[in-house]
């Protein structure tokens, strides 16, 4: 691969050698200071009046004849033909070429005269110099330099793949065009005969690469869909069409000329059909084509609908030029002009100025109205039907799909509501933005990202991004599983999404702080009142109630810190169910094994409450079932469980409660804390071992004051 030096310098050096070897070629082609044209059949010389005293000054004499060599030719419009290959054959073609030769030998020996009907006139080679040459030649120079460079700044870059290439091809192939076309359109009307035969075929030939060009664009770009073997046959294949029109092997040029450009004309046609078919799931690729495709048709279809048949060929083919511009444009800042919506209207915008123009040409050739009059009747006639059959068009296929306020509230309300209440917590805020832009984006894809670089909510086409209240990023790709972009009503919702969630986030935190303040109160009756009255019966009661009291007294403690809603360190609460399965495993004579790891972390209260009285029931079912007077609880944690598992053993001829209400009790309050309860058996031989798993949710360390 060159350096990025090589190729700008091979980037600047290309067109001024192409441009410097085109200017040569002008200035060798010979000029007599007099200007042809054409008016009703006739050919008209522009004579300089040398009466005057002003080189501005023309005179227009008919042209009769013209005497060269001394052989005379009568004067005819196709001499000053702009392209050649619009005749019938090949052999009309080589006729004029010859007669156009001849006159031009003559010039060049002083030997031409032309007849007009006020007297003869002896033509005289004048002198090339730059400023002889016309302002058509210098306007296509230009545009085939122009695009000639733009094409060089998409190799420029490096890493050019073969889509990228046919867009070259089309660059270099288009200055070739313009530069030819440029030569021997703009002469006064003498060209060598076999520079100018030489021009023609370089013409066509470029035509043939241009098209070869474009097929290589939309087959490859922007995804590569054929094989590098057919790429080539592609690239090559204008060089077999060039031999079979210079050979000829037909002497009709539409044989030899125009249908091979009819069906190299189809072959970019099927690419870009193709492109689009396998772009279905990425809108950049599409916004891409919808640009390439919009600046084509823009230029061709009037071509083919001779829209522009009083333009010259000049500016015709000069106006191409703005096809490169468009799709350099759209390729690189199609984001900035939020094309989902933008293309539609200026699709709507061209349609409509074609339906004027055909409906002008319907009427004034069908009905033989005058211009005056069917422009008119068109402009009231598209304007009567197009135009309201375009607004009902865009209200029911696009306004519809942007006019949902009651589609995003329906479908984001529901996902911002339904954390349950004890999930309220600004924690799972991203949880619950996530699942509403989810429901009304449809994104292919999303992302959390615990660095906030940014605030609020920002928007690049085929991604955005919004910023949580708890310091965490929420990014989006390809909204509607991929069909389209990003666009500014897409940002508007998405900030009211996010102020919808704020103000659900603030409801659900003042509802949580009236239930704790409510449990406050309850909490505080309960130890004032019940606590009192429970400590007064411990020291009235006998010895024999006292334990039975202070179980009582204990419970109330539980049910104060369940009420307090804040809490409590796992080692704490182990160390509580540790001595309460002692004391019971001890009443009934079994042996205890207690493994637990160490951890930080807290569980809610009202999981200790349910999980407790879970452990209690396991652990009872386990007496009642044991076959050995053996009991194993482990204990372990992770980052967002606790998991007690309580294990014993039974033989086949005892009955273990593995289902039944206790059972079903366990299952239900793990669930009301989001928790969850496994029960399962596993055989030994004769021994079977029975097990309680319960996974209790944990607090988040961060979350907790």
């Amino acid at each position: 691969m060159q350096s990025l030096r090589i190729r700008i310098f091979t980037g600047i050096t290309l067109p001024l050698i192409l441009a410097l070897i085109t200017l040569g070629v002008a200035l060798s082609i010979p000029r007599s200071g007099i200007q042809f044209t054409s008016a009703d059949s006739h050919l008209i010389a522009m004579i300089p009046d040398t009466g005057s005293g002003s080189s501005n000054t023309f005179q227009a004499e008919e042209v009769l004849s013209f005497k060269a060599l001394e052989a005379s030719f009568p004067a005819d419009t196709l001499l000053i033909i702009e392209e050649p290959d619009v005749l019938e054959t090949h052999t009309e073609m080589r006729l004029l070429m010859q007669r156009i030769d001849i006159l031009t030998r003559a010039l060049n020996a002083a030997q031409l005269t032309m007849h007009t009907e006020s007297g003869e006139y002896l033509l005289q080679l004048q002198k090339p110099t730059l400023t002889a040459l016309p302002l058509g030649f210098w306007i296509q120079l230009g545009a085939g330099v122009a695009a000639l460079i733009i094409c060089v700044l998409v190799w420029l870059p490096g890493n050019v793949s073969t889509g990228k290439y046919g867009f070259i091809i089309t660059g270099l192939a288009y200055f070739l065009t313009l530069a030819t076309a440029g030569l021997y359109s703009s002469r006064e009307l003498f060209i060598n005969g076999d520079l100018f035969r030489y021009l023609s075929l370089m013409n066509t030939f470029s035509t043939y690469l241009f098209m070869s060009g474009l097929s290589l664009l939309f087959w490859n770009y922007p995804r590569q869909l054929l094989s590098r073997r057919i790429n080539i046959i592609l690239a090559v294949f204008p060089l077999l069409l060039i031999i079979f029109a210079a050979i000829p092997v037909h002497e009709h040029l539409a044989i030899t000329i125009y249908l091979p450009f009819t069906l190299l004309l189809l072959l970019p046609l099927c690419g870009m059909i193709m492109q689009w078919r396998k772009n279905a799931d990425n809108p950049k690729n599409r916004a891409i084509l919808r640009w390439i495709l919009f600046m084509l048709v823009a230029v061709i279809i009037p071509a083919i609908l001779k829209l522009y048949a009083p333009v010259p060929q000049s500016v015709l083919l000069v106006s191409v030029v703005f096809v490169y511009a468009g799709i350099m444009v759209g390729i690189t800042r199609h984001q900035m002009f939020d094309i989902e919506r933008w293309s539609y209207r200026l699709w709507a915008w061209f349609l409509g100025g074609i339906a004027v123009l055909l409906t002008d040409l319907a009427l004034a050739t069908l009905i033989g109205l005058s211009q005056e009059t069917s422009l008119v009747l068109a402009m009231a006639i598209v304007g009567w039907l197009y135009f309201p059959l375009r607004q009902w068009a865009w209200r029911r296929f696009f306004e519809r799909q942007h006019n949902h306020l009651e589609e995003w509230l329906s479908l984001s309300v529901p996902e911002l509501l339904s954390q349950r209440m004890e999930e309220a917590h600004v924690s799972n805020t991203p949880k619950r933005l996530e699942s509403a832009l989810t429901a009304v984006f449809h994104p292919l894809k999303i992302e959390r990202d615990g660095a906030n670089r940014s605030e609020g909510v920002h928007q690049k086409s085929t991604q955005m991004t919004i910023s949580c209240s708890t310091d965490e990023t929420i990014t989006l790709y390809y909204p509607a599983e991929g069909r389209r972009h990003f666009s500014q009503h897409d940002l508007s919702i998405a900030h009211m999404i996010l102020a919808l969630d704020d103000l659900i986030t603030h409801s659900l935190s003042a509802r949580a702080e009236g239930a704790r303040e409510e449990r406050h109160r309850i909490r505080q009756d309960l130890h004032d009142d019940l606590g009192a009255k429970l400590l007064r019966l411990l020291h009235r009661s006998p010895p024999d109630d006292k334990p039975l009291v202070r179980e009582a007294i204990n419970d109330l403690r539980v049910l104060l810190q369940n009420t307090q809603g804040q809490g409590e360190s796992i080692n704490d609460i182990l160390k509580r169910w540790q001595e309460e399965a002692t004391a019971r495993c001890r009443d009934h004579e079994v042996k205890l094994e207690w493994r637990q790891s160490p951890g930080n972390a807290r569980i809610s209260a009202a999981a200790i409450m349910h999980t407790g009285r879970a452990l209690r029931e396991a652990i009872s079912n386990a007496i009642r079932n044991m076959s050995t007077p053996e009991l194993r609880i482990n204990i372990e944690q992770d980052n967002q469980r606790l998991m007690l598992t309580i294990t014993n053993q039974f033989s086949d001829e005892e009955k273990s409660e593995r289902t039944g209400e206790g059972i079903e009790n366990i299952h239900q309050r793990m669930q009301l804390i989001g928790g969850l309860a496994e029960i399962t058996t596993e055989i030994h031989g004769p021994k079977q071992t029975w097990n309680v798993r319960l996974m209790i949710p944990l607090i988040e360390t961060e979350t907790v004051g």
